[in-house]
């Protein structure tokens, strides 16, 4: 800028910014000694109220040194404050940041440093100017216009920090300073490359998420997500912890790492594990120290033992205590080791544990109390402890004492695959039943085989059911029923006779079934419950839908490319439609193709409706049809039905003038583009009409006929929009000479203004030397006359006065006199009656209408002005000159 009047203003009411502010620019400003006001960017009002903000320079009148001023006004109260700066017009780049806080606050920086702080006690309020950078914006006389170079004007509504203000000065592009940036951030960095014309394609960075680090005692999962860098325990700790008995969380403060002692020699080496080894005696309960996770230091580290109590077993690394229970096991690998039931033959009469591993207890009537089974199986035969070997059989259970449950009399004793002695069904193994004579035995196992679970039969298929069973401990089964929901859960039909053992039987009679869903299954005598999960079958109607009514507003022959086309086909099925397919064709031998699919809802009832913006062109085929579907993805397609595409009208779009426009050419030229999808030749037709507000009138233009894309308005257009008239145009097309016409183009306004231009193609008179009481004119042609020319598109009255020729006479005299004539040539153009054709005082203040109505048409469009001097007698000598002003004004007032 040369401080001369270029500045940068924005004209789109740049909003008033309220405080905290920031603004950054960079400058290289020299300029000399001077008491000069120098604004590097500014938002105005008033000169004396209303300042949104003014930052600049101020040169000293009495020293090189310079001054960084920002102020601003509060209606008329003045804030703000400055700084003195020795090297500022150095002519070398200088970063400047003022910053205004939320109090008012106001602060300097320079090259990236603060130097200077000012409180205030009111922000500003709005003058309502625009923006403007290197000039003053407001009112005051002098514009303050900068003289230097202005780069990287930057506005911040907020307060920027030190950190960020170092950041723009050191052009830190790579750094978000710690301010700019919360816990749960996503940032992402993404450049656009700009070859001086147009933007490339953006390309951004991977995306970074900030978050907070957490103190020491807070709960963590990582080491990252601490500040100290160490999660210990579960928390974020000061130190890694490394001695084998230190914690983060216990014995200490959470957060320090402290060694943990709590008195207990068993509990001080809180990082040691507990296991069920059996390291004692057999099958106790041991918990081993691992010597790994203990400091080294006391008895109670190492491997040591802490056996079982006394009568206990360990089971799965947990105590079981002994009970007035007997026990049992189907273990078949280590007897007595596993988890062992709690219930099943209710209270004993004696003390019976299952393998202790301590010889063996039980109650006063077990004579060998030291009797040690080891890993095998310890049972009451009566009057005293017997052991089952391990391996010798399936032990499931032992029998106790003959006042036992259900005691038949039978020998207490251990049997492979059976249990005697129960009450119930509870009192037997899962795959076993208690008899009338409460013995457990095992029950008949049944399989269903056919039909498959969830298969498919159609609702006139014959269904076959069948099965097998093996007996178990029966000698045979009785009979067997068939179980269906058909009509509610029960029995559809039973066995008779005899069933086989381990052989596919088949019920006697099929069944044929409506559509639905079914459960099914099978029940035999003995195996109270169902022998497996319930089957399901699935029944279906085969039968497609069946379609009618099929219509649709296409016609052939008539309708053509771009109509609106409507197809429907009703579907209907007796158990439910599940979707309708349009499907069409577009060409002579076009494959069809699936435009759409409805869903129909699995109603039994559904009507498809598919509208169509048809594709083709005239003499082209359009085939089309409906597929339907029912809940069984049972398909039917209706017929196909063909047309052929008739004739579509050609459509045109308009070009120029555009919409709304405003022009001054009063024979312009119209334009558009015609467009026939059928790609027959067209010829156009305009249509001009006028809407007069004034009293201007012109009959309606309408031309036809015409080939090219654009027609020239010829006479010219008579209405201008000066008088608030306006023509409407449009244009349609037709491809069959005129006889039928598409659709008028969307209607555009056209307003003619007024353009008032008049040229002087001979602009000077030179009457040379004259005497004293001489007379001379232009009206013989030497010198000549002034020749106007009227260049505009209107008629205008000329005005005419001139400045003082004469030192003694400087009025209105006949010592300087005008008058208007015709341009040889050009007769006719202006209104002679009105005009003043005779000699006429020039008048030396106000004007008179000298030309009258002066046409712009380029065969008359021209006239002259001559002038008459006569020198007074008195009149002293030397040059004489005088300027005569021609003012033009329209004339087209209706």
């Amino acid at each position: 800028f040369d401080g001369d009047g270029d500045y940068i203003e924005n004209s789109s009411n740049f909003p008033f910014i309220e405080f905290p502010l920031s603004i950054s620019v960079w400058i290289k400003y020299d300029e000399g000694t001077g008491n000069y006001y120098r604004s590097i960017i500014s938002k105005g009002g008033t000169f004396a109220s209303n300042t949104n903000f003014d930052l600049g320079v101020r040169t000293h009148s009495t020293s090189t040194s310079r001054s960084i001023y920002f102020y601003w006004r509060n209606v008329d109260a003045l804030h703000g404050g400055g700084y003195l700066v020795p090297d500022l017009g150095d002519n070398q780049w200088h970063h400047i940041v003022v910053v205004v806080n939320d109090s008012n606050g106001l602060e300097f920086f320079l090259d990236g440093v603060s130097v200077k702080n000012d409180t205030n006690t009111a922000g500003p309020t709005d003058g309502g100017y625009p923006l403007r950078i290197a000039r003053w914006s407001g009112t005051q006389s002098t514009s303050n216009y900068f003289n230097g170079t202005i780069d990287e004007v930057q506005i911040y509504n907020r307060a920027l920090s030190a950190e960020q203000i170092s950041a723009l000065y050191q052009n830190r592009t790579d750094l978000i300073v710690s301010n700019e940036t919360s816990n749960g951030d996503v940032w992402q960095a993404c450049i656009t490359p700009n070859d001086k014309y147009f933007d490339g394609i953006e390309k951004c960075s991977n995306t970074l998420t900030t978050v907070s680090l957490l103190e020491n005692g807070s709960s963590c999962t990582t080491h990252g997500q601490c500040i100290s860098g160490y999660c210990v325990d579960g928390v974020c700790c000061d130190s890694s912890c490394g001695s084998d008995c230190e914690s983060c969380n216990q014995g200490g403060s959470v957060g320090t790492c402290t060694y943990y002692t709590s008195g207990d020699p068993e509990n001080d080496c809180t990082l040691g594990s507990w296991s069920c080894s059996g390291s004692g005696s057999p099958n106790s309960c041991s918990r081993t120290r691992e010597t790994a996770d203990c400091s080294g230091t006391g008895s109670y580290c190492g491997s040591e033992s802490d056996n079982a109590p006394s009568g206990q077993v360990c089971s799965s690394g947990s105590y079981i205590a002994g009970t007035d229970t007997a026990y049992a096991s189907s273990d078949t690998a280590d007897r007595c080791t596993s988890d062992v039931p709690t219930s099943g033959f209710g209270n004993a009469e004696f003390d019976v544990f299952a393998c202790d591993g301590n010889g063996g207890t039980g109650g006063p009537d077990v004579g060998n109390s030291s009797t040690d089974c080891g890993t095998g199986c310890c049972f009451d035969a009566g009057s005293t402890a017997e052991c089952k070997a391990s391996g010798t059989h399936d032990v499931n259970y032992w029998d106790f004492s003959a006042s036992g449950f259900g005691d038949n009399g039978a020998t207490d004793y251990c049997i492979a695959n059976e249990v005697k002695d129960c009450f119930d069904d509870t009192d037997c193994l899962a795959d076993y039943y208690c008899t009338g004579s409460n013995e457990c035995r095992e029950r008949p196992n049944v399989t269903l085989i056919a039909p498959e679970d969830a298969e498919w039969f159609n609702n006139n298929d014959s269904i076959q059911f069948n099965f097998s069973v093996i007996y178990g401990y029966s000698n045979n089964i009785d009979n067997c029923s068939l179980y269906t929901n058909i009509s509610g859960w029960d029995i559809n039909q039973t066995t008779q006779g005899t069933v086989s053992n381990n052989t596919v039987t088949n019920f006697d009679d099929n069944l044929t079934l409506p559509v639905g869903t079914y459960l099914w299954n099978v029940e035999c005598i003995g195996s109270n419950g169902w022998a497996q999960t319930n089957r399901t079958i699935n029944v279906r109607d085969p039968n497609p839908p069946t379609w009618a009514n099929n219509d649709t507003n296409v016609t052939n022959g008539t309708t053509k490319y771009n109509d609106v086309a409507l197809f429907s086909i009703n579907w209907s099925d007796d158990t439910a439609v599940k979707n309708s397919i349009f499907s069409w064709n577009s060409s002579d031998s076009g494959s069809f193709t699936n435009l759409s699919s409805y869903n129909c809802g699995m109603s039994s009832y559904c009507e498809h409706e598919q509208v169509v913006t048809i594709p083709i062109t005239k003499g082209e085929h359009y085939c089309w049809k409906f597929y339907g579907t029912d809940k069984f993805n049972n398909v039917n397609v209706t017929d196909t039905w063909c047309f052929i595409a008739g004739n579509s009208l050609p459509t045109v779009d308009l070009y120029y003038p555009g919409a709304g426009a405003s022009i001054t050419n009063r024979t312009p030229t119209f334009m558009w583009n015609g467009t026939d999808v059928d790609g027959d030749t067209m010829e156009y037709q305009i249509q001009i009409n006028l809407t007069n507000i004034s009293a201007c009138t012109e009959a309606n233009r309408s031309v036809g006929g015409i080939s090219d894309e654009n027609h020239i308005a010829s006479p010219y257009l008579e209405c201008l929009y000066d008088n608030l008239d306006y023509y409407d145009w449009s244009v349609r097309a037709s491809d069959d000479s005129g006889v039928t016409y598409g659709s008028w183009a969307t209607l555009r306004e056209l307003r003619i203004n007024s353009l008032i231009d008049i040229s002087l193609p001979t602009a000077i008179i030179e009457f040379g030397q004259l005497y004293v009481a001489e007379t001379a004119n232009t009206s013989g042609g030497s010198p000549g006359p002034f020749v106007l020319q009227n260049d505009g598109n209107c008629r205008v009255n000329i005005s005419t006065n001139a400045t003082v020729l004469f030192e003694v006479n400087q009025t209105a005299s006949s010592n300087y006199r005008f008058k208007v004539d015709n341009n040889t040539g050009e007769e006719g153009s202006f209104n002679w009656v009105d005009s003043l054709t005779a000699w006429t005082n020039m008048p030396i203040v106000s004007q008179l209408l000298s030309l009258a109505d002066f046409n712009w048409l380029d065969a008359t469009d021209s006239a002259e002005v001559d002038l008459e001097v006569t020198v007074p007698g008195d009149e002293s000598s030397g040059d004489k000159d005088t300027t005569v002003y021609l003012e033009s004004e329209f004339n087209e007032v209706y």
